[in-house]
């Protein structure tokens, strides 16, 4: 983990996000960039509006993200380094451009709600999880950082042939030392497919690297048991 980015729309869920990714950027001795896309108002009808100028937005939203990035540096004394960034555009395309050019390895972004799975709100977040093969933390309005110490990996041991696409999760586990606890969640009707079994063998033998753990749930609702 280099290079954080976290777009950021200054509300308090964005901010409380920002703190989160500072504090992770610290232990992880990563490279920080703060990124906001704004939209250019244009007239829809022919009757003359007071708009503002592309300029004097720009002007503003520099101000702002300039002044996130004074206090990123200032909370963490300086040892995190920050960059700040703010261009015209949609927000899910920005970012998946900035991605590209800054060679982006992981994006934080926060979430509204009560910190379930259930409630993962925000048009720009669920469609960035989406199309970015950037892995994204998301992270929830109320939560603070602390040392990562048990990480649940939710598996139903399909279609992970390619385990390097867990490599970022690997890497987490190795810094902070932690857990990876599989937990798969089975409907009591349904039982493991020889395929499935062999993917647990497979998926063991990968993360034979770090410490981890197997853990097992009999429910219908796979979100009520990981939150459970």
């Amino acid at each position: 983990m280099k290079t954080i980015l976290v777009p950021t729309d200054y509300s308090d869920v964005a901010y409380n996000a920002l703190r989160y990714a500072a504090e992770l950027a610290n232990h992880a001795h990563a490279k920080l960039i703060l990124f906001h896309a704004y939209h250019v108002p244009v007239p829809t009808t022919e009757v003359p509006v007071m708009l503002v100028s592309p300029q004097e937005l720009e002007k503003e939203n520099h101000e702002r993200i300039k002044k996130l990035e004074r206090e990123i540096v200032e909370i963490s004394s300086g040892k995190v380094k920050v960059e700040s960034i703010v261009r015209a555009g949609f927000a899910v395309d920005a970012i998946l451009d900035l991605v590209k050019e800054k060679n982006i390895d992981t994006i934080v972004m926060g979430m509204q709600g009560g910190g379930t799975l259930r409630k993962v709100i925000g048009s720009t977040t669920t469609a960035l999880m989406k199309k970015s093969n950037c892995p994204v933390i998301v992270v929830p309005e109320k939560a603070k950082f602390k040392k990562i110490k048990k990480i649940v990996y939710a598996c139903d041991y399909e279609k992970i042939n390619n385990h390097s696409a867990l490599e970022p999760l690997w890497d987490l586990a190795r810094m902070y030392d932690a857990e990876i606890m599989v937990f798969n969640v089975k409907d009591s009707r349904m039982h493991p497919s020889t395929k499935e079994a062999i993917e647990g063998i497979r998926l063991d033998h990968w993360l034979g690297r770090v410490k981890h753990s197997y853990w097992f749930a009999e429910n219908s609702d796979v979100v009520e048991a990981i939150n459970d």
